[in-house]
């Protein structure tokens, strides 16, 4: 699952010409990770043997941290306008190509960008997100 998300997350224009982790994020601004987050898998099972499930996870990112008003709310619009491109995807049509078997219905929004560390000149900032598919 995380592979197919780290694909989709590569085609966002706001993240071209960046390196996408996952599950590491550097220590110096601009880079971004992909990480899991715990959650029940399986939301709903069918007679036929399928299931509805779902995968969530955070998309962080390491910006510039200085305590500036404007440095802060350029880094808070940065968050936002991911926010907005995954719904807009997500209302598209435009998901995740997963593997054999499974089939992406919906991405979601979970919560919007916050602040999540701030420990030195280089904050952590992430974003929570829920993919609802389908797995025969």
């Amino acid at each position: 699952m995380i592979k197919e998300l780290h694909e989709f997350f590569k085609t966002c224009p706001l993240l071209e010409g960046s390196k996408i982790n996952v599950d590491y994020l550097e220590s110096k601004s601009g880079g971004f990770t992909i990480e899991a987050v715990p959650c029940e898998p399986v939301i709903r099972r069918y007679y036929t043997g399928g299931t509805l499930r779902q995968y969530c996870f955070v998309l962080a990112l390491r910006r510039p941290y200085t305590g500036s008003v404007a440095e802060n709310l350029k880094n808070e619009q940065l968050c936002e306008e991911l926010a907005d491109w995954v719904e807009e995807c997500s209302s598209n049509g435009n998901l995740p190509k997963l593997s054999k078997g499974a089939s992406a219905q919906e991405l979601t929004v979970t919560s919007g960008g916050y602040l999540f560390d701030e420990a030195t000149n280089h904050a952590r900032y992430q974003i929570g997100f829920r993919l609802i598919y389908t797995k025969i």
